[in-house]
């Protein structure tokens, strides 16, 4: 028998964002902190933080998708792209959950 754990959007988009925090340096954190606010204007400036939350949750779904193929071919340009456009899409999720 599985077990299975349920949790609301929000309470998922903040154990994924403290997971990422969890062990970057104090710097590190301030470079982070830099870039999510960079994305987030880059979001507002786009239109997406008026989006569709569940829209925004299937991009980081497909982009999910990108980097499993990514590591199938062990195409490392493909991984850090398809990285960074999870990172993104879940900025964007996150930022339009909380404004």
């Amino acid at each position: 028998m599985t077990n299975t754990v349920t949790i609301d959007l929000k309470t998922y988009n903040k154990l994924l964002v403290n997971t990422l925090m969890y062990n970057i340096k104090k710097e590190e954190k301030s470079n982070m902190n830099n870039l999510i606010k960079q994305i987030e204007q880059w979001s507002i400036d786009k239109g997406l933080d008026k989006g569709n939350s569940f829209t925004q949750f299937t991009k980081t779904i497909e982009e999910q998708g990108e980097i499993a193929a990514a590591l199938c071919r062990n195409d490392i340009d493909e991984l850090r792209d398809g990285i960074g456009d999870v990172i993104v899409t879940l900025v964007i999720l996150w930022h339009n959950k909380t404004i």
